[in-house]
Order: C-alpha cells, then sequence, then structure tokens
C-alpha cells in the first residue's frame, strides 16, 4: 500500500518510507502469543541494529484485538520501530504472504527480498521452547548482511501462532454460544483467563474469536491441552483431552468463520471463594524474598528452601502449591530434606536458593508433590497420609521460562494436616532403569522389572526423564499372567511433566511384576540436543545428563483380591 494508517491512526507514506532508506524490515507480531513474545528481547536488538544502519522497520500486528494493546506492547518489550501496524484489513499480511507470528523480512531499497523466517531460534517447534535460550539471532544477522546482498534468500522456516485468516461468517456454522463456549469453558478457560498461566485470554467470544484458527490448530495437532498420557494405559484424574466431536467442531468453527450466535451470557469458571483451592491450610510457607526473572536467556530450575519449622513429625494430608507469578513459572516440585544438603547448597551460591535441573541435587527424604498447568490440589483418601519428619525443609524447585520481559515472582506453598485418624501412610518408591546412551544412538531403549513383595493400591505415577526421552511406559502383569497398562508416553517432553493420578487406585497383588520400558534420542537429528557432536550419556543431575524414573505413590493393602482391581 502507498498510505497506511499506523497504531495511533495517524495516516503513513508507506512506500516514501521504504524508499528513502537503504532498507526496511518488517516484522509480523502478536500481543499473545507466547513464541512472539519470547522473540522480542532479540527483536528490539535487530531494530537497534537496523537504525544504526538506516534502515526502516515496520511492526504488524495482524491479530491485535484493539490499537490499546500494541501501544501497551511496544511499552513492555521497549520496542522502537519506525512504524506499528494494526494490519486489520490484512493488505502488508497478504502482500508479503506472511502466515506465522513472529515472521520477519528483510528487504533493501530495490525491493529484493534478502532474508524471510522467524528471529531467533528460541523455539524448535511452537510447542518446544529452546530451554536453553536463544543461540543463533537471524534477524539481526540478515539486517547486518543485507547491504551486502547478492541476490540470494536466506530463509529460517518461521515458528510460531497462525496468523487469523479473515473468512466470511457461514449462515449455517457452529456458533460459540450453541457449542464453543462450552467446550473452551470446560477445557481452556481454567487456563486462559487473566491471572493464569495461559498467554491469550478464551473466556470471551472476542478474544476467542480472534485466535479461532489457532485453536484448531494447537487442538488438532495435540498441543493443547497438554496432556501427554496415551489413552487405554490408566485412567487418570484432571484428563486435559478433547474428544474427537470437540476437536471437529473446533475446526469447523473457525472456518466458518467463528461465528458468535445468540448473544446469551456465557460464565466463565466461578472464581475460589478462597485463594487456596483446598481452604485455608494449616501452614503457609513462602520464599522470603521476590526473586528476579530475566527476560531472556535459558530456562531456570531454581530451588528454593523453605524451612517448615515442625518440632514433630507431622501427617500431611495435602499439599497446595501456588505459583506467584504464572507467566514465569512452568511447574513446581517438591522435595523434602531433613539432611541441611539444601541449605549448604544455598549457603553455596549467590542470592536466595540454587539452581539444579534433574532434581533437588541430591536425594531427598521424599518427594512432597507439585504442581504443573491444570492440576487441581486434592486430599489424599480418607485414612491417608503423607509423613513429614520432624525439622524439615521443604525444596522447591521451580522451572521458570523467561517470556521476553523481566518479571518477579513469589512462590509460596499451603500445607494441610491429617484431622482425622491415619490408618495408612503414603510411600512414593521409585521405578528406575540404568541408563549408558550411545553418542548418536537416536533409539537407546532401556527396561527394568521389579516383582511385588507385598499388595499394594497405587495412588499415582510421576514418570521422569531428562531432554533427551522419548517415550516411557509402565505395565504391570499380574500373578495370573495379565497385563495391566498403568502410563504411557509417546512423546516425552521435560516442558511438561505431571503427576498422574488414577481415578480409582490400582490395586495390585503380591507378586505382581512391574515393567519400565524408556526410550531415548542421543542423536545430532534430537532438536533438544545439548551437545554438539552427541556424547555418551549416562544417569545424573546436569542439564547433559539422563535420569529413568518413574515416581509411584503407594498404600499396603490386604492380601483379599488376586487380579488387580480398579
Amino acid at each position: 500500500p502507498t498510505a497506511i494508517k499506523d497504531h495511533l491512526q495517524r495516516l503513513v507514506n508507506v512506500k516514501h518510507m521504504v524508499a528513502s532508506h537503504p532498507g526496511t524490515l518488517v516484522v509480523f507480531v502478536a500481543v499473545d502469543c507466547p513464541v512472539a513474545s519470547a522473540a522480542m528481547p532479540a527483536l528490539a536488538d535487530a531494530l537497534r541494529v537496523a537504525r544504526g544502519k538506516g534502515f526502516a522497520s515496520i511492526l504488524v500486528y495482524p491479530n491485535a484485538l484493539d490499537r490499546k494493546r500494541i501501544t501497551q506492547h511496544l511499552k513492555d518489550y521497549a520496542l522502537s520501530p519506525s512504524l506499528a501496524i494494526y494490519d486489520d484489513s490484512a493488505l502488508l499480511t497478504k502482500g508479503l504472504h506472511a502466515t506465522r507470528t513472529p515472521e520477519a523480512f528483510v528487504m533493501v531499497r530495490s525491493g529484493i527480498l534478502t532474508y524471510q523466517g522467524c528471529i531467533d531460534n528460541n523455539y524448535i517447534e511452537r510447542s518446544k521452547p529452546n530451554g536453553n535460550g536463544a543461540s543463533e539471532f537471524y534477524l539481526r544477522d540478515a539486517v547486518l548482511r543485507a547491504r551486502e546482498h547478492r541476490g540470494e534468500k536466506m530463509t529460517h522456516t518461521a515458528v510460531g501462532c497462525l496468523i487469523e485468516p479473515r473468512i466470511p461468517t457461514h449462515p449455517e456454522s457452529i456458533t460459540y454460544t450453541s457449542r464453543i463456549a462450552p467446550i473452551l469453558r470446560t477445557h481452556c478457560v481454567p487456563c486462559h483467563r487473566p491471572g493464569q498461566i495461559g498467554p491469550m485470554r478464551l473466556d470471551t467470544y472476542v478474544a476467542a474469536r480472534s485466535v479461532a484458527a489457532n485453536i484448531a490448530d494447537v487442538v488438532e495437532r495435540k498441543i493443547m491441552p497438554p496432556w501427554k498420557a496415551v489413552p487405554g494405559h490408566g485412567e487418570f484424574q484432571d484428563e486435559r483431552r478433547l474428544n474427537p466431536s470437540e476437536i471437529a467442531a473446533l475446526r469447523v468453527w473457525a472456518d466458518q468463520g467463528a461465528v458468535q450466535g445468540k448473544t446469551t451470557k456465557v460464565s466463565a469458571p466461578s472464581a475460589p471463594t478462597s485463594r487456596w483451592g483446598l481452604g485455608t491450610p494449616d501452614l503457609v510457607v513462602k520464599m522470603p524474598q521476590a526473586w528476579d526473572i530475566p527476560s531472556g536467556g535459558p530456562d531456570d530450575y531454581r530451588c528454593f528452601v523453605l524451612p517448615l519449622g515442625n518440632d514433630e513429625d507431622r501427617d500431611v494430608v495435602a499439599v497446595e502449591y501456588r505459583a506467584g507469578n504464572k507467566k514465569v513459572v512452568h511447574h513446581l516440585l517438591g522435595y523434602l530434606d531433613t539432611s541441611g544438603k539444601g541449605r549448604s547448597l544455598d549457603a553455596q551460591s549467590p542470592g536466595q536458593g540454587y539452581t539444579s535441573f534433574g532434581g533437588p541435587g541430591f536425594v531427598p527424604v521424599a518427594e512432597f508433590g507439585g504442581w504443573a498447568p491444570g492440576n487441581m490440589p486434592r486430599f489424599l483418601p480418607e485414612g491417608v497420609a503423607r509423613r513429614l519428619p520432624k525439622q524439615s525443609d521443604l525444596i522447591v524447585q521451580v522451572h521458570y521460562h523467561p517470556i521476553g520481559r523481566g518479571e518477579q515472582d513469589v512462590t509460596e506453598v499451603g500445607i494441610y494436616y491429617a484431622k482425622r485418624p491415619v490408618r495408612k501412610y503414603l510411600q512414593v518408591s521409585q521405578l528406575t532403569a540404568g541408563i549408558r546412551i550411545p553418542a548418536g544412538d537416536s533409539a537407546y531403549k532401556t527396561q527394568s522389572t521389579v516383582k511385588l513383595s507385598v499388595a499394594s493400591e497405587v495412588l499415582f505415577v510421576v514418570p521422569h526423564m531428562h531432554l533427551l526421552g522419548k517415550k516411557i511406559r509402565v505395565d504391570a502383569t499380574l500373578p495370573s499372567g495379565a497385563i495391566l497398562p498403568m502410563i504411557r508416553i509417546d512423546d516425552w517432553d521435560f516442558n511438561w511433566q505431571d503427576s498422574y493420578i488414577y481415578k480409582s487406585a490400582l490395586r495390585l497383588p503380591k507378586d505382581t511384576v512391574l515393567t519400565l520400558v524408556a526410550e531415548y534420542d542421543n542423536s545430532d537429528t534430537n532438536p533438544r540436543q545439548q551437545v554438539h557432536p552427541p556424547r555418551a550419556v549416562t544417569w545424573g543431575e546436569a542439564t547433559t545428563d539422563e535420569m529413568c524414573i518413574v515416581f509411584m505413590g503407594t498404600v499396603g493393602v490386604d492380601e483379599r483380591d488376586s487380579e488387580g482391581k480398579r
């Protein structure tokens, strides 16, 4: 276009701007896309380089809900382009054939395109951030090389959120109020509303309509809702899974124009009466001061030592973790320490807490629950409790993921003591398998078995591997020979570790054989590979080491059933 209005509704002659500069970069960004947000520090740097080279810069917001949000976005990330545009008419989007945010284009004055693609390598795929942060800054380098262009166009395939197409509404379409709102309210809105971890709101029609194609895309690819357990291998509480009919309805709704339908009021999930999901805890502990999370860089696995101050053993029936800043807290894991090792590691590290990737950095007394998006706090079954040893420290490992701007977090934990007699204590055991993964092996398998010496009821399982993990499963072979699948994950992702709580406890008789099987990819083609060229990998706590564990929460049972009832 010759002239276009910027985000402040000022008319700007774009053709003159491009012609009067030796080069121009055009970048399509979004206010709520997590991939775009993670790239904002690298974009700000590229804009500074472009300005130093005399280039013009245009930021295009194709999916913005309004111009005020663009102004706030520019301020939040300290972006200073020559021009920012709300491309509600899709002129630039169609003209450059942009498909995702972020997606960048670099042109020299002659109009020749010298670069197209992503800003940096902060994300491997849309759902998989590079845990080490960006190491390649493609857009900045493209600006530096643009004046030396020799005719070839460099590309790096854009990774990010879809740019919403402009689709005419269909008169016979599925509507938001009749079909879509109930799906979103049940499966999406608990995380995608103000104050929760979801990067964009989905609690209103206007918000959902603005990302309708993206919703259809991520549910079809099983990126969202985040749930890794394979159906048919255990039945779990709080399953975050859409059925085929719901997925199809979201696709049809997006393809037919995201029609609202009759404007009846659709309520979001009601806010809890207490800020604690289980009511007021008996003990609350929290980080003594705020922790600063930088705007960019690698993910941080920070362990905080929280003394519990209990002078005697206590019986605990629930633990509730409250992430202080869900924009940057990806998940939380808790461990009990009575040895003082956590305090020692804390004393050796600058600032509060210490960094440890695989766990707390030592063998704890016990795990102590945790939190991941979508997990609901729950009480243990009646008569069951965790044993909290006296003088325990709670080590809370917080996985922080930078989001493109500096943030702070103060996470806290609520502990609930037993008020009724305790008949059984939760035991958390570990199924493990040895590992020594050869360099370059893309399908290394390991396996182990263990026979139960007593009958047990299994309440939950928690698989754990590091970045090279691909698949993991546990099966129980009952004394009769029948096989009971307990958990199976075919697309392991370290960023989506979960506690899988069974809908009904699995009763396993004495002499049941548990089999753990896991697979790893230690090749150069694994996008999560940390070492180039790959080296042999063994067991360890570091990012470049591996683990193979399934934590299993059990209670003992009388030998009443021989065939593992649910």
